[in-house]
């Protein structure tokens, strides 16, 4: 099984060519710390998964991460403010004739690990590591074929983000009228990445991507050496693959929506080894190289954006992108 890892928008910038993204220098800040003698602490989950598991991992109702084995996820960014903060996971079997087993949720002599599921702090300079909390798994008695559990524990961060707080509840839209609306941002987003137009991307997620900032401490001086690397949009160009074969989902208490792949098909990919990419639950829009370059050994290339509708306005906008590979 070859490891999907996700990393930060910002993070996974990858390639040889530079490039400038849209208005460096004429950012306007939409969020900013508001408490300076607090600390600036970061949160992250931290997981491990036994064997064939697959989980999704979702913090305050949006969805972060399908992924198997084990990793970690930067949740500042879906902390909008201080308070109480929810975890919800997901687990299954890949193949659907599997189950989660008793040995899945608790440590039995001679199988493998249980799921794990913990919450970590660091300073903003990511040190001093810290498990704040580990979180308790219900044991089962008999396989079943879904394992969900969800938690809460409490943040404390010194910044407000607007994010979706003041966004449209899109649950009490017609949901028919919603898909044709978010079909067309997809389809909208999807051709400037293929046509290489990414400086009009980067105008698209500009305001998600202030809030990032903020929420992860960044100077003025870091976020310019971020911008200045190579942006995983650019490897995009000439190989977004269609959209098709997906399913709208809402999160984030229904003011998020997106659309997800729905293919149940296995897919074999690597030069060196066979590995499987699974599609189904990823991000509908996506790319696909072929040949994987010799620099990233990268063959799928996920986008999963998440778009809102302000209140009184009729127009989707991308608030949050988490960038995948395959």
């Amino acid at each position: 099984m070859r490891t999907l890892v996700l990393f930060s928008i910002i993070i996974l910038s990858i390639g040889c060519k530079k490039t400038k993204p849209f208005a460096q220098k004429n950012r306007k800040p939409t969020a900013m710390i508001i408490n300076d003698s607090m600390q600036k602490t970061r949160y992250y989950l931290d997981y491990r998964l036994p064997g064939s598991v697959s989980m999704e991992l979702c913090v305050n109702d949006v969805k972060l991460r399908k992924s198997f084995l084990s990793g970690y996820i930067d949740l500042n960014p879906y902390i909008l403010k201080s308070g109480i903060q929810n975890v919800k996971i997901r687990a299954y079997c890949l193949e659907g004739t599997l189950n989660i087993e008793p040995y899945h949720t608790k440590q039995f002599p001679n199988e493998l690990p249980p799921i794990r599921v913990s919450i970590y702090t660091t300073d903003e300079k990511e040190e001093n590591i810290h498990k704040l909390v580990q979180f308790p798994l219900t044991p089962i008695d008999k396989p079943i074929p879904l394992y969900e559990a969800s938690w809460e524990f409490e943040a404390e961060v010194p910044y407000e983000l607007e994010g979706w707080s003041k966004a449209q509840d899109l649950s009490k839209w017609d949901q028919e009228v919603l898909l044709e609306k978010v079909v067309a941002k997809y389809q909208e987003y999807r051709e400037m990445l293929h046509s290489g137009n990414t400086q009009a991307f980067w105008k698209a997620i500009d305001k998600g991507l202030q809030e990032e900032f903020v929420s992860y401490y960044y100077t003025e001086e870091r976020i310019q050496q971020l911008y200045a690397r190579t942006n995983f949009y650019d490897l995009q160009k000439d190989i977004m693959m269609p959209l098709e074969k997906y399913t709208m989902k809402l999160y984030g208490n229904g003011r998020l929506v997106c659309l997800e792949n729905i293919d149940k098909e296995e897919y074999v990919v690597g030069t060196t080894l066979q590995e499987s990419i699974y599609h189904l639950g990823q991000s509908s829009l996506f790319s696909y190289r072929e040949i994987p370059l010799k620099s990233d050994n990268i063959s799928f290339y996920y986008n999963r954006i998440y778009l809102m509708m302000p209140v009184g306005s009729e127009e989707l906008e991308i608030i949050r992108l988490i960038q995948s590979i395959g």
